[in-house]
């Protein structure tokens, strides 16, 4: 059997790590050069940083989490990906060949490209401030934060069975979410954080949970000021990764279902603290928007959200019809998920789980079914879906207003990002562009579906 060395994976990428101590006020940097430490990957989507985090503790000796993503890079190019983290436990030391510096010292290797150079900079400048700027994202800084978050965690978790204690790892990391895994033997946990500005989904989670414990996560413990909920495992298979049939039509008739039991109670929804979105709200927007494109002042995208506007421009008039048509059906205002991608679907017991209520708000119950592609593109689906709301009106008349509802629910979802998302999220990082990006592409969606009407 060889000794030599492996080659190194051709698909995995480079990732650098700003790596702060505790104090906020050290990086960790490989001794005799003062490289910032470095890790070989898989190129996976950026906030997913669970290898990220074992093999910093395989390799540093240290158990870190993500702040946030600075640079993205780009395996295909060679291009590196840039993290800051922080120590988040006192008793670990860095392994042999690491130490720590001042923050001024850290310098990168040959392969760190200029922007990657400036975003460590720019990271340095605000986590070295005496006052750095409150964020609504509280894992993003190396505060007290993540000492509350992991106290809390440990009061609040259960005994295990072999009496062992839960080790925590995160998972995913930016300015959406902070997830981590609890593990103990077999048993498996999860903690999830959200961001200020989804204050809601805590309080979402809990009341579904209470009322419809079938198709929702177990919780074992939630804190609905610091937007802290402790999750039951719900094992890997969601919707995403299944090609039944039936599981989607199920899926369908589950939304439905919740959301009825939510209609005509108005004192639940008002208990969730949700944002109220009218049809009208939608048609406003819109003409506001092409009345002086300029005014979404969006910062890495305008030139795209100018053109799916000019292709909108023509249509104010049919989509100010479809509004009246939709709420002639007179279909009551209920919860409406806001981000029902099929990944937030999980498969327990065969049956769906509905996930990640971070969007919610309260809307016509059509804006939900219409937010998987494979719900707008397979009849079938949608059938099942309005079977449920048969006592609301005629099949007809349901699937009219279900298709005149596809480009008010792609308009909706682009104002709601725009207001409620991107003017909290660190500009000019990823987090930023991916999601910034999402408002043109969720006009041209709308366009789309008016070409098609």
């Amino acid at each position: 059997m060889s000794d030599a060395a492996p080659l190194p994976d051709p698909e995995a990428m480079v990732v650098y790590l700003l790596l702060l101590d505790r104090d906020g006020r050290r990086t960790l940097v490989r001794e005799g050069s003062g490289l910032a430490p470095s890790l070989r990957t898989a190129p996976v989507f950026y906030p997913e940083v669970e290898e990220l985090v074992g093999r910093a503790r395989e390799e540093f000796g240290l158990e870190v989490a993500i702040l946030r993503c600075l640079e993205e890079g780009d395996a295909n190019e060679g291009r590196p990906r840039l993290y800051s983290a922080v120590r988040v436990s006192e008793d670990d030391r860095p392994r042999a060949g690491f130490g720590w510096a001042a923050l001024d010292e850290l310098k990168f290797g040959e392969d760190a490209t200029e922007r990657l150079i400036r975003m460590a900079r720019m990271e340095v400048e605000r986590l070295s401030s005496s006052t750095p700027p409150e964020s609504p994202v509280p894992w993003d800084s190396p505060t007290p934060w993540h000492r509350r978050a992991r106290e809390w965690v440990e009061a609040n978790v259960p005994p295990t069975a072999d009496g062992s204690a839960w080790r925590m790892a995160q998972i995913r990391s930016w300015s959406i979410s902070s997830v981590w895994r609890l593990t103990s033997g077999g048993e498996r946990l999860y903690f999830k954080a959200s961001p200020r500005y989804f204050a809601s989904e805590v309080a979402v989670t809990r009341d579904v949970a209470s009322r419809f414990p079938e198709v929702s996560p177990g919780l074992v413990a939630v804190e609905p000021d610091e937007g802290w909920m402790i999750m039951e495992d719900l094992g890997d298979v969601t919707l995403s990764k299944t090609d039944s049939a039936e599981l989607w039509r199920e899926t369908m008739r589950t939304i439905a279902r919740v959301q009825q039991g939510y209609a005509g109670r108005p004192a639940a929804l008002e208990a969730m603290n949700l944002e109220r979105r009218t049809l009208r709200d939608i048609v406003e927007s819109l003409a506001y928007w092409l009345e002086d494109p300029s005014c979404s002042g969006l910062r890495m995208f305008q030139s795209e959200n100018d053109a799916a506007l000019a292709r909108l421009r023509p249509s104010l008039d049919e989509v100010s019809a479809m509004a009246r048509q939709l709420d002639g059906l007179g279909l009551p205002p209920t919860l409406e998920h806001g981000d029902l991608d099929a990944t937030n679907v999980f498969i327990r017991d065969g049956a769906p789980v509905l996930m990640d209520w971070s969007d919610a708000c309260v809307s016509h119950p059509f804006f939900t079914p219409l937010t998987p592609a494979q719900a707008r593109r397979y009849p079938q689906f949608v059938e099942a879906y309005l079977r449920e709301w048969a006592g609301h009106g005629s099949p007809d008349g349901l699937r009219r207003g279900f298709a005149v509802a596809k480009p008010l629910a792609a308009l909706e979802s682009a104002f709601h990002y725009h207001r409620n998302i991107v003017p909290y999220l660190p500009y000019p990082y990823p987090d930023f562009r991916t999601l910034e990006r999402y408002i043109p592409a969720l006009l041209d969606m709308a366009a789309e579906a008016l070409g098609y009407m």
